[in-house]
């Protein structure tokens, strides 16, 4: 019926979590929930978001009829298919199964203190971004006493035998570089081993600043949000003065001079997401070491939402071959993950990351949801209640519990951030990475990736 080849996976850490299926049912065997089928000139592909396994076929998926036991039993084939779960029982939960194998990920990972602290030195910025969803948020600076508690909480509760990363993040965090430097010191006079990332409108770097944030403050990579080209940018931003697009396009040759890597991030909508070829090549005329500059375009939350959500995701796809051609750093693998995950963003998993705010106050979410604080860095936890309930699976959304995509989103049911038409979202990110998987399989790459838990 079919000749199957692995392609890349399976997951190595599923594969000792999950065992192998049998064919102990009597009954018929289906396509797996978690099957995508999927193209590729004229082949025939398969990818398990669970196992991530991906496999070719000899033909397409929406031929495979439901195959009884004894079927399977007679083709080496379909064995293979049901051993590695792409055939399961009709009577198969795999939501279930999906379920008791994040736990026991999750338990595996589970390690005392964080890794990651997302700290906002100040959340005042000199621009007023249209967006900003901190919009009507008191502009507060942290005090010296709660920098000294800051580093005193980052020396104290950093997980032990890994690295510590901070995260510089705001408001514009470049108007509390008092506060980075405080935090910075202390960690120097602990001996604290870290390195750290900034978050940053671009527009305050100066070449003095840069070589501190460099040597001094450890900042190895910096994401920079440019938002359209130069007259959406400006209108956007809304700074007080004019001229801060060239500004920020000089200022990114001024980090990679000193060895920081830079990310732009451009925030699109429906309005301007016309711009991206004129940003693209404004970015390409303007950056001089392209090696060390990437560039992604993300939809704006409340954009992705609306009706033109999809369609938004579609001009951003497409817009992959545009950033190749642009000379800029681009990876095609980013829109869909090639190893399980169970912790997809800092509100999933407030155990491995947390975010300190200017009065000292603990969060599991960069957006600060109302009534989510579970501590602060003077007394530590406080609410261990609310960190549990942020830390947990939680309860599935109905609507999640069928979806191909689930082991590939996060189930936490209090995320801000919405997808209209997720699934059919989710299958148009995939395809340009599994496209990519069967690229790379072609050029000899190994058929699977060494893939040991990550540090997460």
């Amino acid at each position: 019926m079919c000749t199957m080849k692995t392609i890349f996976g399976p997951d190595k850490l599923i594969g000792k979590i999950l065992p192998q299926q049998s064919a102990s049912s009597d009954g018929l065997f289906f396509v797996s929930q978690f099957v995508i089928g999927f193209q590729y000139g004229n082949r025939h592909f398969a990818f398990n978001t669970l196992t991530k396994h991906c496999v070719e076929l000899s033909i397409a998926l929406e031929s495979f009829e439901p195959v009884s036991a004894g079927e399977i039993a007679e083709k080496s084939e379909l064995t293979e298919l049901m051993r590695m779960r792409f055939l399961v029982p009709e009577a198969a939960n795999e939501c279930a199964v999906y379920e008791g194998v994040s736990a026991l990920k999750r338990a595996f990972l589970r390690k005392k203190g964080y890794s990651t602290f997302t700290i906002m030195p100040t959340l005042a910025c000199n621009a007023r971004c249209v967006y900003c969803y901190e919009a009507g948020l008191q502009k507060s600076v942290m005090n010296e006493k709660t920098a000294a508690a800051a580093a005193d909480f980052i020396a104290r509760t950093r997980r032990e035998g890994t690295f510590t990363r901070l995260i510089w993040f705001g408001g514009e965090p470049l108007l509390g570089e008092k506060q980075i430097d405080r935090i910075c010191d202390e960690l120097e006079k602990r001996a604290v081993d870290f390195d750290a990332r900034i978050v940053t409108n671009g527009s305050l770097i100066t070449d003095a600043l840069a070589e501190k944030m460099a040597s001094k403050w450890r900042v190895w990579s910096a994401q920079l949000s440019m938002d359209g080209a130069r007259a959406d940018y400006e209108k956007r931003k809304r700074y007080p003065s004019p001229g801060n697009y060239e500004r920020v396009l000089e200022n990114i040759n001024t980090l990679t001079r000193h060895g920081v890597s830079v990310s732009v991030r451009c925030n699109v909508d429906m309005d301007n997401i016309a711009d991206i070829p004129q940003v693209l090549s404004d970015l390409s005329a303007a950056v001089r070491d392209k090696s060390m500059v990437s560039c992604a375009f993300v939809p704006l939350d409340q954009a992705r939402a609306g009706e033109h959500g999809p369609e938004l995701w579609r001009s951003i796809i497409a817009a992959g071959d545009l950033i190749e051609a642009s000379g800029l750093r681009y990876d095609r693998m980013g829109g869909l993950d090639t190893a399980f995950r169970v912790h997809h963003c800092m509100m999933d998993e407030a155990g491995g990351g947390v975010l300190i705010a200017p009065d000292g106050r603990l969060f599991p979410c960069l957006q600060c949801p109302e009534g989510s604080s579970y501590g602060n860095v003077f007394d530590g936890v406080t609410d261990a209640a609310a960190l549990r309930e942020f830390t947990s699976l939680g309860k599935l959304r109905a609507e999640c519990k069928t979806c191909t995509f689930l082991p590939d989103c996060t189930a936490f049911t209090h995320c801000p951030i919405v997808d209209r038409d997720c699934a059919a979202v989710r299958r148009m990110r995939a395809l340009p990475t599994l496209y990519e998987l069967v690229r790379r399989a072609d050029a000899g790459a190994p058929p699977g990736p060494d893939n040991e838990p990550p540090v997460e």
